[in-house]
């Protein structure tokens, strides 16, 4: 299944402080997409219509996709909101701005360059750096696809300590 992590996570945390401002500090664990869902229908319009036309469509296809999501699907993506809503703002500006980068590339550059990133994101630092310095990686991606695989993994890898997300489910 084609999991489509970053555009989701971009809208999730556009509209996450507004949704997290309205919890306790218990009901900000739950996730924004998952309160997004336990919203009244009138909650929901309202949220809707605080956003601009366009912005509203997106986040209604990616709320419905994120919807027909596997339950391990949903909560790896939650894992990974999480992972994005931890970071200082400064650090959350520059994964938005390497979001923007990662839309730009070709489509068909976007799920290998998706795929490496997760598998970067699960190494620990010293193999994660010998795999940006490998010859393999140097012969299979672009300079800027190297770039930005070497900046959005150094930023939205787990820390010491954090616990580890469900392997991905192959379908």
């Amino acid at each position: 299944m084609k999991l489509r992590f970053l555009g989701i996570l971009f809208v999730a945390a556009i509209l996450g402080g507004n949704l997290y401002a309205q919890g306790s500090r218990t009901r900000r664990k739950t996730h924004v997409i998952d309160r997004f869902n336990q919203l009244s229908p009138e909650k929901k319009r309202q949220v809707l219509k605080r956003l601009p036309p366009e912005r509203k469509r997106l986040f209604e296809e990616r709320l419905e996709r994120y919807n027909r999501l596997a339950p391990e699907d949903r909560d790896r993506l939650r894992e990974h909101y999480e992972t994005f809503r931890r970071l200082p703002p400064e650090k959350q500006d520059e994964a938005r701005r390497l979001f923007g980068r990662f839309q730009d590339l070709p489509a068909a550059r976007r799920n290998p360059v998706r795929k490496e990133l997760a598998k970067l994101r699960e190494l620990p630092p010293e193999e994660r750096q010998s795999r940006l310095d490998s010859e393999e990686f140097r012969d299979e991606y672009s300079a800027g696809e190297r770039k930005l695989l070497k900046d959005l993994s150094e930023i939205l890898s787990r820390q010491p300590g954090q616990a580890k997300p469900p392997a991905p489910q192959i379908r």
